[in-house]
């Protein structure tokens, strides 16, 4: 097994597999690609890593909140200019927020929301923490 960056020109062998799932291909200005292939050179899993737009933060003067800023219309003039299909995301940490989300047409999402940071000073590893516990093999980190 062979693990690379797909290079830009080669990422419409991806893009059945993205229309099957009812999506489209990253934006390459925004995205990379890693691909897995076997010993015949065929690609038997990706995964991409992304920007993606999200909408956040927003603050409204305290003496406005509920008043004339028009939510809709900041929303309308930070998106009108992206890719028609950009999937935009955004954090509710309180009901508040999330009426707000779903008040200009985001729909909320099954997901639980993970974090990673990267370093220089200490490069990702396929290997587990000392202190975590080996993953289930439902749950491997090598499917």
């Amino acid at each position: 097994m062979t693990t690379k960056l797909l290079p830009i020109e080669d990422w419409e062998l991806l893009e059945p597999i993205f229309r099957a799932y009812g999506t489209m291909l990253p934006d390459p200005r925004l995205a990379q690609i890693a691909v897995s292939e076997d010993d015949d050179g065929q690609i038997v899993g990706f995964l991409v890593c992304q920007l993606i737009p999200h909408l956040e933060p927003i603050w409204v003067h305290p003496e406005y909140r509920g008043g004339s800023v028009c939510i809709p219309d900041l929303v309308k003039t930070v998106t009108e200019n992206l890719r028609p299909g950009t999937g935009l995301y955004a954090f509710a940490p309180s009901q508040a927020i999330g009426a707000l989300c779903e008040s200009v047409g985001m729909q909320p999402l099954p997901w639980r929301t993970y974090l990673m940071t990267t370093s220089l000073a200490d490069p990702v590893s396929a290997e587990p923490a000392a202190s975590a516990e080996p993953p289930s093999a439902e749950h491997s980190v090598c499917l």
